[in-house]
């Protein structure tokens, strides 16, 4: 089975899992933050990944559509170029180590996680 095909399986099976704990109301989750990537498993952990992956392959498809040539990078190119060869387990491994060398910062979501520590060093900023 290919990459992409067991990173979608996986993907299915931890969906389904979430669905079959029942629905949850809008104000009870608004941003995956340490305390709920700690609680996950590995699939759940990796269906969020790839769901943000997936968001950033939809972002960069409609800024291609309609944003003006600036010059300026889009969030998903920033995102894509300093990521590139890193898989969605290394980026796990690297928010695990994150929160456990910062576990007063719990409440940080997990997406500033990736920015902080993978994006902005590796874009320069």
């Amino acid at each position: 089975m290919s990459r992409w095909k067991r990173a979608l399986a996986g993907t299915v099976l931890a969906l389904g899992a979430f669905c079959a704990a029942g629905p949850v109301a809008a104000d009870e989750l608004r941003q995956v933050n340490g305390t709920h990537w700690s609680e996950a498993s590995a699939l759940e952990k990796r269906a969020y990944l790839i769901g943000v992956a997936n968001m950033m392959d939809a972002e960069w498809t409609y800024a291609q559509k309609t944003a003006p040539n600036t010059g300026r990078k889009t969030l998903s190119e920033r995102t894509g170029q300093a990521l590139g060869d890193l898989t969605i387990d290394d980026m796990l491994k690297r928010i695990d180590n994150w929160y456990e060398a910062n576990p007063s910062r719990l409440d940080a979501p997990v997406i500033a996680v990736i920015w902080l520590d993978m994006v902005k060093p590796a874009s320069g900023q």
